[in-house]
């Protein structure tokens, strides 16, 4: 007799979790194997490739509940992945969840380049791979400081009409639309 298995369509990534590659990609079903091996993965939560198709067609997956396994403040990363290894599809978008708050609060502990750093290069992210404005806009500084940071906001806000998100909800939904939209367009 064959085991039926249900998958879920947001699955946090554990050892004994149901996983399958056909379901959440190549990339879901390595970090599981990684994590029954012991090695230190990051908390992973995987959407299913019907939930990507879902976002692609407008339809969010509950974000609290994506959000939630992270605790406060989290800083996320998404990272595409398919069934596919050839596929060409988006590259990782790192540091979901920084914000203005956020860039003090990890200027205090990590210091004020790092912080500066990690927010420049989140807001370049968003603003290329996200929004799809313009590069030339968004170069990275040759110094990280709170002035290039400015500039930076400005920039983005002058390019959009609107300032740079400060919600790291809305900023993880719209990663996951672009990629979601990303991943269903012809290649």
């Amino acid at each position: 007799m064959q085991k039926h298995v249900t998958f879920p369509a947001i699955s946090l990534v554990t050892p004994d979790a149901a996983m399958s590659a056909e379901v959440y990609g190549g990339r879901a079903k390595c970090l599981q194997r990684l994590i029954r091996l012991g090695m230190p993965v990051p908390l992973t939560v995987a959407l299913s490739f019907d939930t990507v198709r879902g976002i692609a067609q407008g339809r969010m997956p509950d974000l609290g509940q994506v959000m939630a396994p992270f605790g406060f403040a989290p800083l996320l990363s998404v990272r595409p992945s398919s069934l596919d290894p050839d596929w060409g599809g988006p590259g990782a978008i790192l540091n979901i969840g920084m914000t203005g708050e956020r860039h003090e609060a990890l200027s205090v502990t990590a210091g004020e380049r790092a912080a500066t750093s990690l927010y420049l290069r989140f807001i370049q992210c968003y603003a290329v791979q996200v929004a799809r404005l313009d590069p030339e806009a968004f170069d990275l500084p040759d110094e990280p400081n709170r002035a290039a940071l400015k500039a930076m906001l400005d920039a983005y806000e002058h390019e959009t009409d609107e300032p740079f998100p400060q919600d790291p909800a809305l900023q993880l939904a719209e990663v996951l639309r672009s990629m979601a939209r990303a991943r269903e367009a012809p290649t």
